[in-house]
């Protein structure tokens, strides 16, 4: 195989996160980067972070009820849907755990204006 698995999810035109079991941001394909260089300002605001410094971030730091991610991070193990906020920005997102608990793949949308 001449291809990494982050080579495929860089050439989709979905905004993606992978995560591990702990919801640490372990990977951030090219859409999701150009995505939230749009939304620097508020990530900066909010987290103190950019698009760049995210990989090693905690999801709980983007969401509102640190029991309901956890909640959902343990339940059964079908897709899910959870909204991300940060300022004035709210990510919606399709949360998909992967492999036997190592952690999840999130197809995300910038969804703040229909909030």
């Amino acid at each position: 195989m001449g291809f990494s698995p982050a080579d495929v999810l860089d050439s989709v035109q979905a905004n993606i996160f992978v995560t591990d079991n702990q919801l640490n941001l372990v990977y951030l394909n090219d859409k999701a980067r150009t995505t939230l260089r749009t939304l620097e300002p508020q990530l900066r605001q909010a987290l103190g972070l950019g698009p760049d410094e995210l990989v090693g971030a905690s999801l709980y730091r983007m969401h509102a009820d640190r029991a309901a991610l956890q909640r959902l991070a343990t339940a059964d193990p079908r897709p899910r849907n959870v909204d991300f906020t940060f300022g004035t920005v709210t990510l919606g997102a399709s949360m998909s755990p992967f492999g036997t608990g190592e952690g999840f793949v999130f197809a995300w949308a910038d969804i703040t204006s229909k909030v």
